[in-house]
């Protein structure tokens, strides 16, 4: 079956080809998120990687309300319904 892309698909293809000949590399975080994101269909997510005890990196991703245009932040507050029972089951 023959597939057609859109304009948007083939702007991004070429876009991506430019970046790899200039030698600007994509980011591993931004892609594992991306990927992430995408096969959870998350709108928005705040990310921090810690390394030996110290955060490297702190960053948020996507949207953080899908009503209005609103960017995920490192400060953005999230609701943790059940999540939380994996870190006081810990303690």
């Amino acid at each position: 079956m023959i597939q057609k892309f859109p304009a948007q698909t083939a702007a991004l293809a070429v876009a991506l080809g430019l970046m790899t000949v200039t030698g600007v590399r994509a980011d591993p975080v931004d892609d594992a998120v991306a990927r992430f994101m995408d096969a959870g269909h998350i709108p928005g997510v705040a990310v921090a990687v810690v390394d030996s005890g110290r955060i490297v990196r702190l960053q948020g991703y996507g949207q953080a309300n899908l009503e209005w245009p609103s960017a995920v932040t490192p400060d953005t507050p999230f609701q943790t319904a059940s999540a939380s029972k994996i870190f006081a089951g810990g303690f």
